[in-house]
């Protein structure tokens, strides 16, 4: 044995040293505005006829309600945020591979409007858009913090 693999000086990190560069912080969830009321099933109303597309729309619509509670809840529990994303991301999925595939779906009877509050920004004024896109984006960002929520109250 060499002296390299037995050091005469412990050259290991102070416990503080590592305690400071594992210090994991808790962002705020974003969370869409509570003032706007959007529906897939209201804006694909008329499109959109075909049964398996009518059931997932309105299955988005229950699941994104849901999520939208998970992350406005007064205690949240990033858990509860993680699999209510989860459960979303695919409704969302099949919603856009719909309209790709299906282009007379994607004419809407009533605009879809995505509004979500940053959990970071001071700004409490909603961050906007129409694409389906940004909902499954802000979706997949609720889970990354649940599951760095759920990391925070682990350790």
């Amino acid at each position: 044995m060499s002296e390299w693999d037995t050091p005469a000086v412990d050259l290991g990190h102070p416990d503080s040293a590592i305690r400071l560069a594992s210090a994991v912080h808790r962002f705020k969830m974003p969370h869409p505005n509570p003032d706007r009321k959007l529906s897939f099933a209201r804006s694909f109303r008329s499109a959109g006829s075909a049964e398996k597309t009518r059931r997932a729309i309105l299955k988005a619509d229950e699941l994104r309600k849901k999520l939208s509670d998970a992350v406005s809840a007064g205690k949240v529990s990033h858990e509860r945020v993680v699999a209510d994303a989860r459960r979303y991301q695919p409704f969302i999925h099949q919603i856009l591979v719909s309209c790709k595939f299906q282009p007379e779906m994607a004419r809407l009877d009533e605009r879809l409007i995505f509004e979500w509050i940053s959990g970071v920004e001071s700004s409490k004024s909603p961050f906007k858009s129409e694409a389906i896109m940004y909902d499954l984006v802000m979706c997949i960002v609720c889970e990354g913090l649940g599951k760095a929520g759920v990391a925070t109250e682990t350790s």
